[in-house]
């Protein structure tokens, strides 16, 4: 049976994945020939979340919990 906790863990590396995805498919529909007029709140909050995904990764490899 598979500790809840390396489950955890997967399903993190998961969403960091599909993050990354989601960030590439956000740069690539930017208007670069006129900034003005994009939005760039998406792009924002992907990193945010990439970062903080990050964090919680690296908080349960240290405490031994992730593997």
């Amino acid at each position: 049976m598979i500790n809840p906790n390396k489950r955890i863990t997967t399903l993190l590396y998961l969403l960091v994945l599909l993050t990354l995805i989601l960030l590439i498919y956000n740069i690539s529909v930017l208007n670069f020939r006129d900034l003005s007029s994009n939005t760039y709140g998406s792009i924002i909050a992907n990193l945010l979340l990439l970062i903080s995904q990050v964090l919680i990764i690296r908080g349960l490899v240290r405490r031994g919990r992730g593997r």
